[in-house]
């Protein structure tokens, strides 16, 4: 089964600690399954700020701390839903009502400290907004096929807009900027 763990970039820059984990017994590259789960990690690793964070070994941390570090249920399946689905937009005004999200959004270093809401908001200038999906709080953390537009990713995303009414960014539920989620945001709205 090892040989079906393919690793090009931007995955193959984990390999000193896919193996290091693999040599003690943290992962299992002999089952598909096994394979499965560390490739669903290096996916959303690879996609999200924690690339950053991470050297090639993770920094020397265990298979569990670096899961638990991006939020990812690695456990679970994808999520297949029944659509259509709507939206509702809440204008977020404060660091307490963004807050409440936390749980859905991990990641997302707004609601983590009135500090990085304080600088997103650009206190109070710019408008921050979270499109929530109506089945949202029954997406499990897993990165679907689409990843990260996958049901996980649209379920929830947080646009900010300057004073001029143009957007600054667009996050989604996975904590990727992207501009095809523009488009997305067209076609809901």
């Amino acid at each position: 089964m090892k040989d079906k763990l393919n690793l090009n970039y931007p995955y193959n820059t984990f390999y000193p600690g896919l193996l290091r984990w693999s040599r003690d017994g943290e992962i299992d590259l002999d089952t598909e399954k096994g394979v499965a789960r560390v490739i669903a990690l290096l996916k959303v690793i690879c996609n999200s700020p924690a690339f950053d964070f991470y050297d090639g070994d993770f920094n020397g941390q265990s298979f569990e701390a670096v899961k638990n570090s991006v939020n990812i249920d690695l456990d679970a399946e994808e999520y297949h839903s029944e659509g259509p689905h709507r939206y509702r937009i809440e204008r977020i005004a404060s660091f307490v009502q963004a807050r409440k999200y936390r749980e859905y959004a991990p990641d997302w270093c707004v609601l983590e400290s009135e500090v990085a809401y304080d600088g997103h908001s650009d206190y109070g200038k710019n408008s921050i907004e979270f499109y929530i999906r109506d089945d949202m709080e029954k997406i499990p953390a897993f990165p679907g096929k689409d990843f990260p537009h996958d049901e996980y990713g649209l379920s929830l995303i947080a646009v900010i807009t300057g004073s001029d009414s143009e957007i600054i960014s667009v996050t989604s539920r996975w904590n990727c900027e992207d501009e095809k989620l523009l488009d997305f945001l067209k076609n809901i709205i």
